[in-house]
């Protein structure tokens, strides 16, 4: 495309980009919100399942390594309790308003688990407290016990197990107790089954526990009192214990293992390790089925988080086919409680990917501001669908406004590695609410006017004082900075979107009555209303919902003559009424951001320096007698060459008809000057067989239905593309002055 910085000149481009309107691209993150209108709360909104069972099918196994959060608000209440030195602490209190599964590393609530065919797995090293995490509780081996005794090191024994233990759900009195750290209910690999393999897996040992599964050496015959396996059904306690005391591993006398195997008689199993020494990272801790295609690994071959092996003095491991609550089950559990009074609730899932992968931590933020003036404290909530890069210049205007900033308002998640000094630890998300929340302070508190204010900052600084235009980011730029958001003070939602509204990235709320509903994705069924591009929602509990415009996004109709001296983006159909002028003046650019009509029955005049740019099979229709586009010299018009071509899908065009007049010329030209060109239309594909229409590559087809008529270009570069001409007789003139052709 010709640089915009050349002129006199009218630059006609067609760009070149990939058409993927036939694929549906869902954002990998996903946000629900609810609000309950004054005299109402969350607990009394039929429909409050619907959005929570959204998010728990967007939270699913799959995606539980990233984690989730959900925040709900108490009526009356503009603060949310938020342990900052911990915020996993203690979830299941009564008072607690916040609920998470981060996910990351070793810091998840409820990362261990399945289900694999109903069993869970959580151990004792979590960092919260949790309903499932099990006691370390090491049950001391009694003197009077026998040790196995082996007849090879490779070569299991079958025991009687005392009680009808089930796994997997088949019954089972007898187990094998194999020499290399696991026990099972169905056959002994022997002399194959001393190298651990990965779960689950059909040429492992099939309906096995593994304690620690890796060639170990324990004595046999049962001769010493040490490197020996025992085992002993208690029934006072309805459970069997198989311990391995110091067995060593063969080959390596330095590492060895003190671990004990518990089975109760509900199902569940315990696994207990008391000492490990040496190699510990070399072996298979799991279970599976008796068919190896169904199973839960904890560990194999390697270790757990770094360089930390998983197994260690003093932990325990718990596999149950109790299902564990998790956060978001307790979190709606505690909001659908009419003593809880919950009124506003904000719940999102994430995935780590892109710009914040290195970034621990979970959606939805909380900023705590106590407002000088009034000495009262709000918690402001957050969450965000879609990524941006601009971390670096967001964190500078935090700075700029305060340089202790980030000490007055810490970062949610510092206790899991994220530093302010370093970006990559930082979800964009997070700096993106400290930008916004600097806006908002800026403005007096007023939510609507920092958001706006934010999102339209044509020069912000960085660290090493470059400049950058958000706003362009954020509009013309937004199919690579989506920034679906939502924030609230407790007293209402805010809702922006910036994404096109045919984007992936959708974003939709509903007014239930008394209840308002707000989730990404597909609408929301049976009167969902989708939020317009570069639109401000304001959805308070008093019952209002109100659309700020940005002045930014234009749709509708103009009415009245209007001048634009900065970028403006269509977001709808545009119509500019047959009385009306709209002038974009110099650095002034129409951006059309999906398959809309702009119908010129007025006037459109593009000033020098200003474009007019198409995309995704948009138009401009000049109609009417007193229907004028005025493209002065040095004016950029381009459209996008859509590699998909049919009758419901055009091209970007510029049109004229029913006496609409479309000029190269200044109005006062024209007017002392006149004549009346025809239609102008971009096309940019051959012609296509079985449409009977003609497309031009990379070109630009002029056509009327008059016998005679002229079409001119004053002062243009025309750049990769070509000119037809169509009419009745083929007597149309085509008059060029001043201007050049570049291929």
């Amino acid at each position: 495309m010709l640089s915009k910085n050349i002129k006199p000149i009218l630059i006609i481009a067609i760009i070149i980009v990939m058409n993927i309107s036939s694929i549906v691209l869902y954002a990998e993150c996903d946000f629900m919100a609810m609000l309950a209108k004054n005299g109402f709360q969350i607990s009394g909104f039929n429909e409050a399942d619907y959005f929570f069972q959204f998010q728990k099918d967007r939270s699913c196994a799959a995606h539980q390594e990233d984690g989730y959060g959900v925040i709900y608000y108490k009526n009356g209440e503009n603060t949310i309790p938020f342990n900052y030195d911990d915020p996993l602490a203690d979830p299941l209190s009564e008072s607690n308003q916040t609920y998470f599964l981060v996910g990351e590393g070793d810091h998840s609530w409820y990362q261990h688990h399945g289900p694999s065919s109903g069993y869970y797995w959580n151990d004792s090293n979590y960092q919260s407290v949790d309903p499932s995490k099990p006691d370390y509780v090491w049950i001391p081996r009694p003197g009077t016990l026998t040790p196995i005794n082996f007849s090879h090191n490779d070569i299991g024994v079958l025991v009687n197990i005392g009680f009808e233990f089930e796994f997997y759900g088949e019954p089972n009195t007898q187990m094998i107790i194999n020499p290399n750290g696991w026990i099972g209910f169905g056959e002994d690999g022997g002399l194959e089954d001393w190298e651990n393999l990965s779960l689950p897996n059909p040429d492992a040992p099939l309906s096995a526990i593994f304690g620690f599964w890796d060639d170990l050496n324990p004595e046999l015959g049962g001769t010493g009192d040490d490197n020996n396996v025992y085992y002993e059904y208690q029934a006072s306690e309805n459970r069997t214990i198989v311990w391995y005391y110091d067995v060593e591993k063969y080959g390596d006398s330095n590492t060895t293992f003190d671990f004990q195997i518990i089975l109760y008689n509900n199902g569940k199993i315990k696994i207990q390790y008391q000492s490990v020494e040496g190699t510990t990272n070399s072996g298979t801790i799991g279970i599976q089925n008796a068919a190896g295609n169904d199973g839960l690994q904890v560990v194999y071959n390697g270790n757990y988080t770094g360089n930390h092996s998983y197994v260690e003095n003093g932990l325990a491991l718990l596999f149950s086919t109790e299902p564990y609550p998790e956060p978001l089950d307790i979190a709606e559990q505690r909001i659908m409680e009419s003593t809880n009074d919950a009124v506003v609730v904000l719940g999102h899932d994430r995935n780590r990917a892109g710009v914040s992968s290195f970034a621990v931590g979970q959606h939805p933020y909380v900023f705590d501001y106590l407002d000088p003036n009034t000495q009262i404290t709000t918690t402001y909530t957050f969450q965000h669908n879609g990524y941006h890069d601009y971390k670096n210049p967001m964190r500078q205007y935090c700075w700029d406004h305060d340089p202790n900033w980030f000490i007055t308002h810490p970062l949610n998640w510092e206790i899991l590695g994220n530093t302010i000094n370093n970006l990559d630890t930082v979800n964009d998300t997070e700096i993106l609410f400290h930008y916004i929340m600097a806006h908002v302070i800026e403005a007096g508190g007023d939510i609507v006017a920092g958001m706006l204010a934010a999102f339209n900052e044509t020069e912000v600084e960085d660290d090493e004082d470059n400049t950058h235009n958000i706003r362009r980011y954020f509009h013309e730029e937004w199919r690579t900075n989506r920034i679906n958001v939502t924030l609230s003070d407790g007293n209402a939602l805010y809702v922006f979107r910036n994404t096109g509204i045919n984007d992936g990235y959708n974003l939709s709320y509903k007014d239930f009555g008394n209840f308002v509903g707000i989730k990404t994705q597909g609408d929301i069924p049976d009167g969902g209303n989708r939020i317009v591009q570069f639109a401000l929602m304001e959805i308070t509990r008093d019952g209002d919902i109100i659309a700020h415009d940005d002045d930014i996004g234009v749709s509708g109709l103009i009415t009245e003559n209007t001048e634009w001296d900065y970028d403006h983006y269509v977001v709808g159909d545009l119509t500019i009424q047959n009385d009306a002028t709209l002038t974009l003046l110099d650095g002034a650019n129409l951006y059309f951001t999906d398959k809309y009509d702009v119908t010129v029955n007025g006037e459109l005049i593009l000033n020098e320096g200003a474009g007019l740019h198409l995309y995704h099979h948009s138009a401009v229709i000049v109609d009417g007698a007193d229907a004028q586009l005025f493209l002065d010299w040095g004016t950029s018009v381009s459209g996008y060459d859509h590699s998909c071509k049919s009758p419901d899908k055009p091209g970007d065009r510029l049109i004229a008809q029913n006496g609409g007049v479309i000029t190269t010329r200044t109005k006062t030209e024209y007017e002392n000057y006149p004549g009346t060109p025809a239609s102008i239309i971009f096309f940019s594909q051959p012609d296509i067989d079985g449409y009977g229409l003609n497309y031009w590559n990379e070109g630009i087809r002029i056509e009327s239905d008059s016998e005679e008529y002229t079409c001119e270009f004053t002062n243009c570069n025309f750049s990769d593309c070509q000119i037809s001409m169509i009419g009745e007789n083929n007597n149309g003139n085509l008059n060029i002055y001043y201007s050049s052709f570049n291929n």
